[in-house]
């Protein structure tokens, strides 16, 4: 029976790590957690006794925490009752659900960090009664936790995520941090619901992100948990809706969602919301508490009236007792400790506060209490040697109170090892001089701080170590940290120099690192949000563009350039300082250029940053270069092919000039050329050209990479009928990049894209098909199925079936891509190439399949004019659509341009 209480046996240590439910078995763990519930077992324990099945394999099954195979689904679903087309549906919609949301899931994780619950959780059994009745309750509805910092909120939800897992009820953590926390995760989870990548572009460019999640939570059956922690600063228009039941934040009559909050208002949370204080710990359970940390600290009075000395604030509760289980301290019993409170209190007195009696205490005079109990933990590792330790909380407090990866505290820049430039600053600027952490001494003095209870430290699922600041320590550190304006400044530029250096070893392009970056990235944007306005904070700014541009490159290869650019428009306002203006506004043009949703705001932005550029000594030649080749690459997108190839020509003669012929931005920008070289049909000046590239960077391998010259050489060969040593190169960098980069990763591809097509121009079909095929199995098996490169494969595979004759398979993979190509999101090109196809095969089923000479010339690039003259009029089609679609509904989307009109 649960009481609500505590299972005192459990003593002091801490709970077990649970595993978080698997989204897509959400559905399947809920069904067969209600057949159980309807079963003639009272506990789980009696159903293994009916089953072959081991203690663990159940509990998983039920919990929804690993998937096990088929069979033991059905042998469990035998022994609950299930009929067998019942249990099959099952399964066949958790094997359709992981088909269509392979690849959409982000690394944000929506697991609640449960291992940070204390030994044991006293009092509010009234509220936590409440709590474990609306989980269960038909009408589970909005419930926010409101307090003071420190109160426990974030203790009482994760009880109740840890409850509910025990029962195998889905549950979800959203750290609500910011807007775009809050929105990447619950993106996430709508992906996990089922949504697809068509449902989920779709509502990022329309802002209908609320209305599909709710629409995939409503249908699920059975309770489930949403915890929202943490929901202090969130904008009005991401809670604000709540009355009207619009927003990301909804009551629901299927599932329970949870707030926590500092903010207790009524008309933020409306009336639908249920509110509930979160208030201190009375006396005697405050004292339990302490016992429970350190049983051996004194008696229960003892406990009692430390606990009520500081207000029962259960943090307060935490540090003290996590004081005194170690052995750091001087005080180690209850009476000891607070006499050491009483003579800062004392100090404190003295130096004109006001004498507060409890009943009159505010939230701002049990901060100032909380406060003198980290100090006195701090002073007890002063006295053990880590000084240090202060300094790194301060340091730690510069950062988001999110969960932050270890590796961020590089131990090469801690122990000053790294450092020099204007930028730059040393961590001897931050600790004791002459003394900066060693990476053993900084995991030494991460340990302490965890023992004192000042911050938590753990590994997620995956085996990544992070760290966390309760977001009170962090303010009043900060709070602390900056009545030094000198040592506050160096700090804050040590943060920022972390940030930018998290790159070295995590290159955000490489999935791998994905978990680390889905991490850092609020971390990013609260420094940001936090950068200083001084002329002092100019090399913080300067770091923080770098920082966002880093963490946007993370955001747009994780498949969020919508979030990417955001965050590079968020960090626009450092442009804005007269003293910052003419370093910092090219740059983050450049920038923005990169992730540009649109060859024409990408033409745009790095136009802006070239003249930008122009007015300043500061921004480099290169960074200028770079901006001019996105441009003609962006006029060469929306067909200004003419005004691409007179600009390239001039870029080319200044790149040489000012960079040198060997340099990496200069063969770049011949690289560039040569691909407008390629369109304008000036096949052999572009093959010319990509051959001397190749040359350069086999000499010097810093000049470019050989994979990317080789394979727009590969391409080129291709358009003069060099079929043999086009494959030649294709092949040799399909294998270099499916050994450096996977055969999975889409660059390599792409490339089997261009060798497919290579292939049908020898007019080997059955090759190509296999190529196409083959290409498409692995991008399935990692890419979302609306990606840009799924539905290139696709194509290809359409246009071999079509050129070996299978004109009925090609017309049936062509209309089904229909739906996927109608989108506004998709790139001109591949519409185009789409819609080229589409016309061959209709005019080949109407007249007969053209000559192998006649395909053969078409491959190499061969003028239609029929074609030609329904291309054109289909575009014209479609930008009177996107006229009217811009005009009724406010949108921006460009038109497909096909003349020399810029």
């Amino acid at each position: 029976m649960d009481t609500g209480q505590d299972d005192p046996a459990k003593g002091n240590k801490r709970p077990r790590q649970r595993r978080t439910p698997l989204p897509e078995l959400a559905e399947l763990t809920a069904n067969l957690n209600r057949a159980f519930r309807d079963s003639q077992y009272e506990t789980r324990t009696q159903l293994v006794n009916r089953t072959d099945l081991s203690p663990s394999e159940v509990s998983e099954m039920l919990s929804g925490t690993a998937r096990r195979g088929p069979d033991a689904y059905r042998r469990l679903a035998e022994a609950l009752g299930v009929a067998p087309k019942d249990i099959n549906s099952w399964l066949a919609k958790v094997d359709e659900r992981r088909e269509r949301t392979a690849g959409l899931t982000s690394p944000v994780s929506l697991e609640a960090p449960v291992a940070l619950l204390p030994p044991s959780v006293r009092g509010r059994t009234t509220l936590w009664a409440e709590l474990r009745r609306r989980l269960t309750s038909p009408a589970r509805r909005l419930l926010v936790l409101h307090g003071m910092g420190g109160s426990g909120k974030s203790t009482l939800a994760l009880r109740l995520v840890s409850f509910a897992q025990d029962r195998g009820i889905p549950a979800w953590w959203v750290p609500a941090l910011d807007e775009e926390t809050v929105a990447a995760h619950l993106y996430e989870l709508a992906a996990a619901l089922g949504a697809t990548t068509r449902e989920l572009a779709a509502a990022r460019a329309t802002g209908n992100g609320p209305r599909l999640l709710w629409g995939l939570l409503d249908k699920l059956e059975g309770p489930w948990l949403l915890v929202l922690d943490g929901a202090d600063r969130l904008p009005a228009k991401a809670s604000g809706s709540v009355a009207d039941g619009t927003g990301w934040i909804r009551p629901s009559a299927r599932g329970l969602v949870v707030i926590t909050s500092r903010d207790s208002n009524p008309h933020r949370w409306g009336t639908r919301a249920n509110r509930r204080p979160v208030k201190p710990l009375g006396r005697d359970d405050a004292g339990q508490v302490l016992l429970d940390y350190a049983p051996e600290a004194g008696r229960a009075q003892e406990a009692q009236d430390l606990g009520e000395r500081v207000g029962g604030v259960p943090l307060a509760l935490h540090l003290i007792g996590s004081y005194l289980r170690t052995s750091f301290g001087a005080a180690t019993t209850f009476t000891q400790y607070q006499a050491e409170l009483e003579r800062r209190t004392a100090a404190f007195l003295d130096q004109g506060g006001p004498t507060v009696p409890p009943a009159a205490r505010t939230h701002a005079h049990l901060r100032q209490m909380i406060t003198y109990t980290w100090e006195l933990s701090l002073d007890a590792l002063d006295e053990r040697g880590m000084s240090d330790a202060r300094t790194l909380l301060r340091l730690l407090s510069g950062f988001a109170p999110t969960p932050l990866p270890v590796d961020t505290l590089d131990p090469e820049l801690l122990a000053g090892r790294i450092g020099g430039e204007p930028t730059t600053v040393s961590a001897k600027e931050v600790f004791t001089p002459g003394t900066p952490p060693s990476e053993d001494e900084r995991d030494r003095l991460l340990a302490a701080l965890a023992d004192m209870g000042l911050i938590d430290v753990d590994r997620t699922s995956e085996g990544t170590r992070w760290l966390q600041m309760h977001s009170l320590v962090a303010e009043v550190s900060n709070l602390h940290l900056h009545k030094d304006s000198e040592r506050a400044q160096s700090t804050a530029l040590l943060v920022c120099r972390l940030l930018c250096d998290f790159d070295d070893h995590h290159q955000p392009s490489a999935p791998e690192n994905w978990p680390l970056w889905a991490m850092l990235v609020p971390h990013v944007r609260h420094v940001l949000d936090n950068a200083p306005d001084s002329p002092e904070g100019k090399f913080i700014r300067i770091g923080l563009v770098w920082a966002c541009e880093q963490a946007a490159n993370y955001l747009n290869r994780s498949g969020d350039t919508a979030a990417a650019r955001r965050l590079l428009e968020q960090a626009s306002h450092l442009a804005d300082r007269p003293d910052a203006a003419r370093t910092f506004r090219p740059l983050l043009n450049r920038r923005r250029a990169e992730y540009a949703a649109d060859p024409q705001e990408r033409v745009r932005l790095a136009g802006r940053a070239m003249r930008e550029g122009l007015v300043t000594s500061e921004f480099p030649p290169e960074e200028w270069l770079r901006a001019a080749q996105m441009r003609a690459a962006g006029l060469l997108e929306v067909g200004s092919v003419a005004r691409a190839a007179e600009e390239i020509d001039a870029y080319v003669k200044l790149a040489e000039q000012v960079l040198g012929a060997r340099h990496r931005v200069t063969v770049d920008i011949r690289l560039t050329r040569a691909n407008v070289w390629t369109t304008q049909d000036k096949h052999q000046a572009a093959v010319d050209e990509l051959t001397a590239l190749l040359h350069i960077v086999r000499q010097d391998p810093e000049a470019g990479e050989e994979d990317g010259i080789r394979i727009n050489l590969a391409a080129a060969l291709t358009s003069l009928g060099d079929f043999e040593v086009a494959e030649e190169h294709a092949r040799a960098v399909i294998r270099a990049r499916a050994r450096r980069l996977g055969p999975d990763h889409p660059d390599t591809l792409r490339n089997r894209i261009l060798l497919a097509g290579i292939l049908r121009g020898q007019q080997r079909m059955d090759e190509a098909l296999r190529e196409s095929a083959d290409a498409l199995a692995l991008a399935r098996r990692r890419l979302p199925p609306g990606h840009e490169t799924i539905l290139s494969l696709h194509l290809s595979a359409a246009e071999a079936l079509a050129w070996s004759g299978n004109l009925e398979r090609a017309e049936e993979e062509l209309a089904a891509l229909e739906p996927a190509m109608n989108r506004l999101t998709v790139p001109a090109q591949l519409w185009m190439n789409h819609l080229k196809q589409v016309h061959l095969v209709r005019r080949w089923r109407r007249e007969g399949m053209p000559s192998r000479d006649d395909l053969v010339a078409m491959g190499l690039g061969r003028q239609d004019p029929e074609l030609q003259r329904a291309l054109l009029a289909a575009v014209r089609e479609h930008n009177a659509t996107i006229v009217e679609l811009n005009n009724r509904a406010g949108l921006k989307t460009p038109p497909i341009q096909t003349l020399d009109d810029h």
